[in-house]
């Protein structure tokens, strides 16, 4: 019943309330409808409450169908880092514009950048390097490692009024940067669910917060039924024949960037305008630390449930304490893969920071195009995983006509640790080729 009445109570506020009040609900995820209320009560009771306390539970995600496959093998592309920034560029994310000439469909600022050609339409470049890959070799899913929308995702309605250059609408998001790059509505090589987590940016970045909830609530009302994002964390099962079963999990993992005071925290919006609507920096901080807690009970029930061959969870962040509490439960429960963004560029080993070192292989997939690569003239690109019963072969894909695939060698990796071998990578035509042999194969 107690519930109940703050429901009540917090959905008259986003009715009736003035513009800084809905503007904090909209912060916090609220789109008027009772999960989303929930969702918002529970993360803001923070972590120093007793569970008791908390009237709301948190809200499961929704069940997704697992996706079935009438073959043996299959493959799932994992891209990052390639939403990009509004048309005629951000005028408060700083003066080095080259970060932000790798817009898919106009030139701009070449003046502000010593390598623009390579820089230029990389977004495009990218898309059109996987519909090429896809139309070879058909795939299943996108694992979309976030930063959908630079600099500052969807903007809030009253930011959006006050015309904030580092928001985008979700028209222009949507329409522009994400059907028509990839040619969803007319071309079917890449008509498969795209299943997306958030990066930093999507809730802002060091902008003003953003809308947020809107790229959940697109995934319900996608005329191509592509956009799959529906809560902060969600699990895609996809079966194929002969044993040979996926489970990915989908996971936030942004907390490490919502704090700092810098140009790269979340809730602090250095880069956030004066005539721009500021959000309540502790309440933004207090549902950081919530649901980070609340997406770590999750994936830790849903690992250990999982009776799948393969796991491989997807976050934004390959590095950090909320990367090193996700990887911690994989290597508890069997799973074989994190897939990352963040970094613009792709690259793939075992992150290590301040003595502490992953065992468990990731892969950063960051250089989709939506802002510099961080490596040139390293190429910009995506990674392909054929999943088979024995083996994940993981392939770096980029443009050849646009920078070059690093000249780097890996080894093949068991996801048992004491199996690892330094053995070196097959060079392949289309990228580097990896693989991730199962256990009980490596015998």
């Amino acid at each position: 019943p107690k519930c109940g009445e703050l429901i009540d109570t917090v959905r008259q506020g986003w009715k009736m309330g003035d513009e800084n009040q809905q503007n904090e609900l909209i912060l916090g995820g609220v789109n008027g409808s009772c999960p989303t209320i929930m969702r918002y009560l529970n993360t803001s009771w923070g972590l120093t409450a007793p569970p008791a306390d908390r009237s709301c539970p948190m809200p499961l995600p929704p069940a997704l169908p697992a996706r079935r496959v009438n073959a043996t093998s299959f493959s799932v592309l994992a891209l990052g880092d390639w939403g990009p920034t509004p048309k005629g560029g951000c005028s408060v994310c700083g003066k080095d514009q080259c970060h932000f000439t790798a817009f898919a469909n106009k030139k701009r600022h070449p003046e502000y950048c010593k390598n623009f050609d390579y820089h230029d339409w990389a977004q495009q470049h990218t898309a059109d390097a996987m519909r090429e890959y896809a139309a070879r070799h058909p795939v299943e899913a996108v694992l979309n490692a976030g930063d959908n929308f630079y600099f500052g995702g969807l903007s809030t309605p009253g930011n959006y009024r006050r015309n904030i250059q580092a928001d985008v609408s979700p028209s222009y998001a949507f329409e522009t940067a994400y059907h028509d790059v990839y040619q969803l509505k007319t071309n079917k090589t890449l008509q498969v669910p795209w299943l997306g987590v958030f990066g930093n940016h999507d809730y802002g970045g060091a902008g003003c917060q953003s809308d947020w909830q809107s790229q959940i609530d697109f995934t319900y009302s996608d005329p191509t039924k592509t956009w799959t994002m529906p809560w902060q964390y969600f699990k895609q099962s996809i079966e194929g024949q002969d044993g040979v079963t996926l489970d990915v999990f989908m996971m936030e993992a942004n907390r490490d960037d919502c704090c700092s005071r810098g140009h790269h925290g979340i809730c602090y919006q250095a880069l956030c305008p004066a005539y721009g609507l500021k959000a309540s920096i502790q309440n933004c901080e207090t549902r950081s630390w919530a649901i980070e807690q609340r997406a770590l009970e999750w994936l830790e029930s849903e690992l250990a449930a999982s009776t799948a061959r393969w796991k491989v969870v997807v976050g934004h962040f390959p590095f950090g304490s909320n990367y090193q509490k996700i990887v911690t439960l994989m290597l508890a429960h069997g799973a074989s893969l994190y897939v990352g963004g963040h970094k613009h560029v792709l690259q793939y080993g075992f992150p290590e920071s301040k003595g502490w070192k992953t065992k468990v292989p990731t892969l950063v997939t960051g250089a989709g195009g939506g802002i510099m690569n961080e490596n040139a003239p390293d190429t910009y690109g995506f990674y392909a995983i054929e999943v088979s019963k024995d083996r994940l072969q993981i392939t770096r894909v980029g443009d050849p006509k646009k920078g070059r695939l690093p000249a780097r060698e890996y080894p093949v990796l068991y996801s048992t640790p004491a199996e690892w071998v330094d053995q070196a990578s097959n060079l392949t035509l289309a990228g580097q080729l990896m693989e991730i042999v199962h256990p009980s194969a490596a015998q």
